[in-house]
């Protein structure tokens, strides 16, 4: 009982990691801290045996990383082609292919989309890991994906769904 609150206690450091990072400015600091969050997560994964967990947020936080200094289309395709070897690896039963899925879909996002296609794309690359994190058991992944999604289906619904006659009110 200690270990699994002592994972779980690991897991709520990513999820505050994750909320701080959501409120910066500074594109480069959003992304350095979203690569911590990824490594913290993937540390929680591993404790909790969710080997493909791990090594999938393991990747995010390196892709994160480097986003944060090279927005070159490439990469996408580099971390694409990681991805998939990585999942030659850990993928053992189709609950390994859900985080395969979402880095898959983040990678495409992170240096290819934009608009629209950027956040349905974003947004159901969270879908994938809150279903991977409600599998798994991890409550921390489950706080944090779920926050994102709300967030990013209010920022999808803002940005383009809103009647465009809507006006602010001040």
């Amino acid at each position: 009982m200690t270990d699994n609150l002592l994972i779980q206690s690991i897991g709520l450091v990513g999820v505050f990691t994750s909320i701080f990072a959501n409120q910066q400015k500074s594109d480069k600091v959003m992304l350095l801290l979203l690569s911590l969050g990824a490594f913290i997560f993937s540390l929680q994964f591993y404790l909790l045996d969710a080997n493909a967990g791990a090594v999938m947020c393991f990747l995010g936080g390196t892709r994160s990383f480097i986003a944060a200094f090279y927005k070159v289309r490439w990469l996408s395709y580099v971390y694409t082609v990681i991805y998939l070897i990585a999942g030659v690896f850990v993928v053992n039963t189709w609950i390994d292919i859900i985080p395969l899925l979402g880095g898959i879909l983040f990678s495409i996002s992170s240096f290819i989309l934009s608009g629209l296609k950027l956040r349905i794309s974003i947004f159901l690359a969270f879908s994938c890991w809150l279903t991977y994190s409600i599998i798994i058991g991890s409550w921390g992944a489950i706080i944090s994906e779920s926050f994102q999604l709300i967030s990013s289906a209010i920022g999808m619904y803002r940005l383009y769904l809103r009647p465009k006659n809507h006006k602010e009110k001040q």
